[in-house]
């Protein structure tokens, strides 16, 4: 079979992906960089004594594009088409450039691609990632996704025939030739629909993938006719000649290779992450009459007079939610004191004795408060105490406040918070004996906590606690049914932090059940 070029859309200094896409702060970057593209080739334009038309008109679109963008609208398409706009259509413009023309623009443009703020190949595929994975996680149609419409919402963003033709060869770098083949479907069909936006390199390129792509996903049928059309449309391609007879030759000895695809969103075997997320109501029908809300104390006298406000999530094992656990000051103060500093997030590795490493499994930024890094961190301790009854002051106790912040496409695979199987490095504070993940904000759409083992969810709600017990009453092993995942942000943003409580200094407040 033919080698398949691929456009290669710009070259950058960065050595490995600075995951701008992943979080709000990234998303704030990449517009000031943006900015930063924009200014620079204005420069030019002023500087310059020609008129270069296409290059303003060029220019003017992007420019558009880039003031109609708020990072905090409605937007599931905002990363892609940030990260798309800087890495591929602003690229195009530099080949607009001459020689004679200003080699000051070409070296300010040369000095931003080397900072830190600039997007890599990699951050483009990310986005494609993001939106795979919230179409093979909530089972929407790609002509929907493309359209902006993400169950039954209609969002002001969609995405054109060209956007579309990026996703597909993105998803072709990954060796997934299941989303290759359905977004360039998408995208042939809207080069057919706005004949203006039509490229017939393009669309020689695309019939030529998605050929390759039906033929990697065993259909060699379907191979043969898009190769046959291609041939008939390009009749100078090539390649088509030699694909055409290859694919006749396996049909008619009946060999069909077997289909290749990549699941590189989720794991089939995950159905019941899958399912819950996709569905609209998380709690279990059968337990949602028992569950009850209630005015709590817990023993301490201030609370008598303001009690906490607890609602049932599951009871057996017990989840519980606490509204008003966060307030809106609260909530801003941290969200300040880690915006600067935020990172990719990692994860633990069970085959390296607990070392922390970076995974798919979690896509999302982070950054970690300590106690002392602010007065009001103890307001908001003493707090989580009243809630859990636990110790949330020592630092055997309970480790550092982990604030996370997820983008569209951000999730957290189903896992455990226990630390039982993740090597020796943990035992001096015991393990997790139980989570306190607030919720410090509302998420446009999807982002819900799901517990595969019970069937059960939780929708993000600002300002909520979510506290839940990682071991089982006697303290001797890790519950299973407290595995859980972040579903996947389909629209806006998600910020959460938690407090993981440590069995060390914990045994007076939540002592193990005897056996008999």
């Amino acid at each position: 079979m033919k080698s398949l070029e691929l456009w290669t859309f710009i070259l950058l200094f960065c050595s490995a992906s600075c995951d701008l896409y992943s979080s709000v702060v990234g998303l704030e970057k990449l517009l000031q960089t943006e900015n930063k593209i924009i200014q620079i080739y204005r420069s030019f334009v002023f500087k310059t004594e020609q008129q270069i038309s296409e290059l303003k008109r060029q220019i003017e679109k992007l420019e558009k594009e880039h003031k109609n963008t708020t990072i905090y609208e409605n937007d599931p398409f905002i990363s892609f088409h940030l990260v798309k706009r800087i890495l591929v259509e602003w690229a195009a413009v530099e080949n607009v450039l001459s020689d004679r023309l200003l080699q000051e623009t070409r070296d300010n443009i040369t000095e931003l691609q080397i900072s830190n703020d600039f997007p890599t190949n990699e951050d483009l595929s990310g986005t494609a990632d993001a939106i795979n994975l919230i179409s093979d996680i909530y089972n929407i149609e790609i002509t929907s996704l493309a359209d902006g419409v993400m169950n039954g919402i209609q969002y002001p963003s969609h995405l054109s025939a060209y956007d579309c033709y990026i996703l597909g060869i993105q998803s072709y770098l990954r060796n997934d030739f299941h989303h290759t083949y359905s977004w360039l479907d998408e995208a042939l069909k809207r080069f057919r629909n706005d004949r203006n936006t039509a490229d017939a390199d393009m669309i020689e390129k695309a019939l030529d993938i998605k050929a390759y792509s039906a033929y990697k996903l065993g259909d060699l049928s379907i191979a043969l006719n898009i190769t046959t059309e291609l041939l008939n449309h390009y009749p100078n391609n090539s390649e088509a000649p030699g694909n055409i007879e290859y694919y006749k030759y396996m049909l008619n000895r009946k060999e069909v290779p077997k289909p290749k695809v990549i699941q590189h969103s989720m794991p089939d075997s995950d159905i019941a992450y899958r399912n819950i997320c996709r569905k609209t109501i998380l709690s279990p029908v059968e337990i949602t009459p028992q569950l009850k809300c209630h005015y709590v104390h817990n023993d301490v006298p201030f609370l008598r007079l303001a009690p906490l406000k607890e609602e049932e999530a599951f009871l057996n094992p017990r989840i519980v939610l606490f509204k008003d656990a966060l307030y809106d000051s609260e909530i801003k103060l941290l969200k300040e004191m880690v915006k600067s500093e935020l990172h990719s997030a990692l994860v633990v590795n069970t085959e390296e004795d607990g070392d922390e490493i970076y995974s798919i499994n979690r896509v999302a930024q982070l950054n970690w408060i300590k106690r002392n890094d602010h007065p009001r961190m103890r307001t908001i301790l003493q707090r989580a105490e009243d809630m859990t009854k636990l110790d949330p002051y020592c630092t055997d106790c309970t480790e550092d406040l982990q604030v996370v912040n997820y983008a569209v496409g951000g999730l957290y695979k189903p896992h455990f918070d226990s630390l039982e199987d993740y090597g020796l490095r943990y035992v001096e504070k015991g393990d997790r004996i139980a989570t306190l993940l607030y919720y410090m904000n509302d998420v446009d759409q999807g982002g819900a906590t799901v517990f595969t083992k019970l069937n059960m969810g939780v929708l993000p709600e600002k300002g909520t606690a979510l506290l839940w017990y990682n071991q089982l009453p006697d303290g001797n092993k890790k519950d299973e049914r407290s595995m859980h995942g972040a579903c996947p942000v389909v629209a806006g943003t998600k910020w959460i932090c938690t407090l993981w409580f440590h069995a060390k200094g914990q045994e007076l407040r939540r002592p193990c059940e005897l056996k008999q």
